[in-house]
């Protein structure tokens, strides 16, 4: 179950949530480094988590009517958040515990919100967990099968099974008085040896409250919305459109999005739900400076935002109180995006090598999370043809600050890799690789007409 404690136990911004019950192991000799409170990122990510996964639970069992915001008071006993310092200085989190095994980890707020779901809830039956661990955790501790005496005669069919069989079963036949004994015999006997046949497990469709890995939209990723303008918020809750249930591989048209504003929590910006017309993946847009001038040199750690939030709530006007409000909000969620918007961070490791001069180390991922945005193998990017040297790739990057990408050249991607330098101090080096595709407009061919 889980608890809300007072607002002075945490920040004066979030209300906390406790998660009573707890599967968590408390693993020791874990991979990767505890966080350390003194370094900005991991007290980010921390508190990242915290929300995101607090957000799913008000969301899902909480008062409809509840307006407040939530995050973890701490992640259940037993379970620990670390980080993996990558070689180019980048970092990677991963927060470890669950029963699988001190191997198996969380490696997004998203994919342990569905277990903290779990906790929270009444049931005691793994299998009823949407998470990901828990059925490689049910694997490990299923018993053995229990072994079938060797002395057992064989099973005689009087067909081979299989369609043909059962089709067989089902039309009448007239057959001798000596042949029905002998497949009677032969059915009876087949009835006490032969053991019962499991039927092929079925991919179901996905968890509540989540979309498929190839949807667009996909829990705990930041997205652009459409308000008054455009702009960004988290996803908290997937939740099917009212009517019959979506089918398999359904699109993300047939979902509704509870979506958390990004910004600042002295703004108390209510959440909202949003459906995929109102919506854009959050590398469709590059995010913009600053649109208020004491904001423009400013990270947004380095701004006070209760001096801030008080000086823009003094005009006596409501209506233009809410729009500076508004204003407050927009230019946060684009400091807190901008934040993060140069840096990466890899999940599922597929394979690794190097390149045959031995320069480089080269890392094969499943899927990156490049800003806030998530890209796995076979999704499409808008890709920029390079320049073929140094001086154009500078005019192009210069003019990119003011020029919208080619929209119409997409990449559908094959690889994702990390390229290391094996000696030196030099970052490593994000790269995609796949098939281009250009959208193009050309004339109708007319049918030929009717003879």
């Amino acid at each position: 179950m889980a608890s809300s404690a007072a607002q002075s136990d945490t920040s004066a911004e979030y209300w906390p949530i406790q998660i009573a019950r707890s599967d968590g192991q408390g693993y020791q000799n874990l991979d990767h480094s505890p966080l350390a409170p003194n370094e900005d990122q991991d007290v980010t990510q921390l508190e990242r988590w915290e929300v995101i996964v607090a957000g799913h639970l008000q969301n899902q069992i909480g008062p409809k009517d509840d307006k407040r915001q939530y995050k973890l008071a701490a992640f259940p006993k037993g379970y620990e958040l670390r980080c993996a310092v990558r070689k180019d200085g980048g970092r990677d989190y991963y927060l470890y515990g669950h029963p699988a095994g001190p191997k198996a980890n969380y490696r997004t707020p998203g994919e342990f919100a569905l277990h903290a779901l779990w906790l929270v809830s009444s049931s005691t039956d793994n299998s009823q967990c949407p998470c990901d661990l828990c059925p490689k955790y049910l694997e490990r501790v299923k018993p053995a099968p229990v072994p079938q005496p060797t002395a057992t005669p064989p099973t005689f069919y009087a067909n081979p099974p299989g369609p043909g069989a059962n089709m067989a079963a089902q039309l009448p036949r007239v057959v001798p008085p000596q042949q029905q004994h002998q497949q009677q015999h032969q059915q009876q006997h087949q009835q006490q040896h032969q053991q019962p046949q499991q039927p092929p497990p079925q991919q179901g469709l996905p968890p509540p409250g989540t979309t498929g890995l190839t949807n667009v939209f996909r829990l705990g990723e930041l997205v652009w919305y459409k308000h008054t303008a455009w702009r960004l918020g988290v996803i908290l809750n997937i939740a099917a459109k009212p009517g019959p249930p979506p089918p398999q591989g359904a699109s993300d048209s047939y979902y509704n999005f509870t979506l958390a504003p990004l910004g600042h929590a002295l703004l108390a910006q209510p959440v909202l739900t949003k459906d995929c017309n109102s919506m854009r993946p959050f590398l469709t847009f590059s995010v913009p400076n600053a649109g208020i001038d004491e904001l423009k040199d400013k990270t947004f750690d380095t701004v006070d935002w209760n001096a801030l939030t008080a000086r823009y709530s003094q005009d006596p006007n409501p209506g233009q109180k809410s729009l500076n409000q508004q204003v407050l909000g927009l230019e946060a969620s684009k400091m807190g995006a901008r934040a993060i918007n140069d840096t990466f961070s890899t999940f599922d490791l597929l394979a690794e090598g190097t390149t045959p001069d031995g320069a480089l180390r080269v890392q094969h991922y499943t899927g990156v999370y490049l800003g806030a945005e998530m890209v796995r193998v076979g999704d499409p990017l808008r890709t920029t043809t390079p320049p073929a040297d140094h001086a154009a790739a500078a005019a192009a990057a210069a003019a990119a600050e003011t020029t919208p990408p080619d929209a119409t050249l997409v990449m559908l991607v094959d690889e994702i890799q990390v390229l290391t330098p094996t000696s030196g101090t030099a970052r490593a080096t994000l790269q995609f690789k796949g098939h281009l595709y250009r959208t193009l407009r050309s004339p109708t061919a007319h049918p030929p007409s009717p003879p």
